[in-house]
């Protein structure tokens, strides 16, 4: 949906830039004739020309009048071959960043869970630090911690888990430099500062329940709140704030169901269990909600009782376009799903009287497409499409 947004800017963006072709055209500055140029007659032909250019960007069917200027058709030709080339180039550029954006959540998972590991390692690091200081200086007050959550023995099994270290060797993570090192000895050093983790390092001998509240509870209150580690990770990606409550799901899934003991399997979560067939959906829906824009653009007017189109949220109304094309052109996807699915990313990403409001709008418009007979389902599309 962040995608489809970010098309809807650089779309205006690329009319805009694409116009500037037919300005320099007609700028008198820029004109190349021997005698002083005609500054009336360039600024109606250009004019005339951004007019025609407009024209044929939102008429499907165009072609030029008889009587227009050779000049004149000639500039808006060279705009609209400069506009096409500037949408192609950003439409591929977009699908790229959404199939990145999606592998980045992967990518970021596992990181978490290699700070999480880290964590317990600078613990162990502090320890042996702190002892060796004090064997030093016998006369010295020097507070040694405790090793509790180093000797977890969920993150031991994690550090023996072969899949999570082939996909940190993957993605090539590491907190071995000497920045990431800092970064991950200052971390530790407010970890020990909460409640909840002080508490837990004074057992001597937890339970399974308690080594694995403690992780649950470094998920909740420090690896998605503390600000220096959401400093980090947001200059690492744009898309952290975004992501982050997805990936606060993943690890708390991943934690409730780590097993103890070393010889029991546990798999990794994957974003997707058929990430080949899911990035073919995701291409296919974001080419379909472009090539479909007028056509929903429509539908939702029509149907948004008491709403001018311009004052529904640009959010709103991505997520409306999205899931109408849905329903159009994906017979396999029950239309109850999609809208559910719809209801759901409203909830997330726009107002908190959105999910009202899509939900509404979907129900209408779902109707109003069956009576037409414009959705056809096959399939498993057709459970609860009645």
């Amino acid at each position: 949906m962040q995608t489809q947004y970010a098309w809807q800017r650089i779309r205006v963006s690329d009319f805009q830039l694409a116009e500037d072709v037919i300005r320099e055209i007609f700028d008198p500055v820029l004109t190349q004739e021997d005698i002083a140029p005609d500054k009336a007659l360039l600024k109606r032909q250009e004019t005339e020309a951004l007019r025609i250019f407009k024209k044929s960007v939102e008429e499907k069917e165009f072609a030029f009048a008889e009587d227009v200027e050779l000049v004149v058709k000639s500039a808006v030709i060279k705009a609209r071959n400069r506009h096409r080339d500037l949408l192609d180039r950003d439409l591929k550029f977009l699908r790229g960043q959404m199939l990145t954006g999606a592998d980045q959540i992967h990518n970021r998972y596992i990181q978490l869970l290699l700070l999480t590991l880290e964590l317990g390692q600078q613990n162990l690091r502090e320890y042996e630090e702190r002892r060796a200081r004090a064997s030093r200086n016998p006369d010295k007050a020097i507070t040694v911690p405790s090793l509790t959550f180093a000797q977890n023995p969920l993150l031991a099994y994690l550090s023996l888990h072969e899949p999570l270290q082939q996909a940190i060797a993957k993605y090539g993570l590491s907190f071995e430099d000497g920045e990431e090192k800092a970064n991950v000895k200052r971390w530790f050093r407010e970890l020990a500062e909460l409640e909840f983790f002080a508490e837990y390092q004074k057992k001597d001998a937890p339970s399974e329940e308690e080594h694995r509240e403690v992780l649950l509870q470094l998920i909740k209150h420090f690896l998605f709140k503390n600000q220096s580690v959401g400093q980090y990770f947001e200059d690492l990606d744009l898309n952290w704030e975004e992501n982050a409550e997805v990936l606060r799901s993943m690890l708390r899934k991943t934690i409730k169901s780590l097993p103890v003991d070393p010889e029991d399997s546990f798999e990794l979560i994957d974003l997707s269990p058929n990430w080949e067939e899911d990035r073919m959906f995701f291409e296919e829906l974001f080419d379909l909600t472009l090539e479909e824009d007028e056509r929903t653009d429509t539908l939702v007017g029509e149907h948004a009782k008491n709403w001018e189109l311009d004052r529904i949220a640009a959010t709103d109304k991505i997520i409306l376009k999205m899931a109408v094309t849905e329903m159009l052109h994906f017979p396999s996807v029950p239309v109850k799903v999609t809208i559910n699915e719809y209801i759901e990313i409203s909830k997330q990403y726009s107002t908190p009287k959105s999910k009202h409001f899509v939900n509404g709008m979907l129900d209408v418009i779902a109707e109003h497409l069956k009576t037409q007979g414009l959705i056809r389902k096959s399939g498993r599309g057709l459970i609860d499409n009645k």
